[in-house]
């Protein structure tokens, strides 16, 4: 998975990742930001599953809905956010759920995680 990591105009953390899997730059940007307690849990996480500590995980948070199992990840826009629709959520709402695979979301999270700290 590539990714690129910026700043906004606000110094607001942002993630951009490639095409198909982008949600996972707006569910860092939106859901994650700065929360480092957050990604260290979630690698801890990826680490049980990993050793098959964990047989899944789910993570909701404030947009988005992450599935873990020990192979695969799912993200999906939460349904409460479709309400009201923006030009942002239409986009989402569209593309509805992406994957990876759970080490890509592991480098992902470290890289996130040294880019915010």
């Amino acid at each position: 998975m590539e990714y690129q990591f910026s700043y906004d105009l606000l110094g607001k953390p942002t993630a951009k990742c490639e095409l198909d899997c982008e949600l996972f730059g707006d569910w860092l940007s939106l859901d994650i930001a700065n929360n480092s307690k957050q990604i260290k849990e979630l690698l801890d996480t990826i680490q049980k599953l990993q050793l098959h500590q964990l047989q899944d995980y789910e993570y909701i948070g404030k947009t988005f809905h992450l599935l873990l199992d020990p192979e695969e990840v799912e993200l999906q826009l939460n349904n409460a956010s479709l309400a009201p629709l923006t030009k942002l959520d239409i986009e989402w709402h569209e593309q509805e759920s992406v994957g990876c695979g759970l080490v890509d979301l592991q480098h992902l999270l470290e890289a996130w995680l040294d880019f915010i700290t």
